[in-house]
């Protein structure tokens, strides 16, 4: 026994697409629908995109914040242990410090 063959619609006369009863005219609205949502989602996935990377750029920043107030930090206690063995060289010598 042999299979069957497929059954393929080749349209149902003017104003028929694929045989499905519809026309070019409504065929055209959903493709214009269709592509709007497309357009839509491409724009919420690059707005997603943007809001992604900001946030990258945010923690960036804050790390660099965090690094300029220890670096800061540092520098300020550095300087402050010079000025200690400063003032104690001074001391050694007999110089005033203030």
């Amino acid at each position: 026994m042999q299979p069957a063959e497929p059954q393929i619609s080749h349209g149902g006369g003017p104003g028929n697409f694929m045989g499905h009863g519809g026309n070019f005219g409504s065929g055209e609205v959903n493709l214009v629908m269709v592509e709007t949502l497309v357009e839509e989602e491409a724009m919420v996935v690059e707005v997603m995109a943007a809001e992604a990377v900001v946030e990258v750029v945010m923690v960036n920043v804050r790390g660099l914040e965090v690094m300029v107030a220890a670096m800061s930090l540092w520098n300020t206690e550095l300087m402050d242990s010079m000025n200690k063995a400063e003032n104690k060289r001074k001391e050694k010598e007999g110089v005033s410090t203030m």
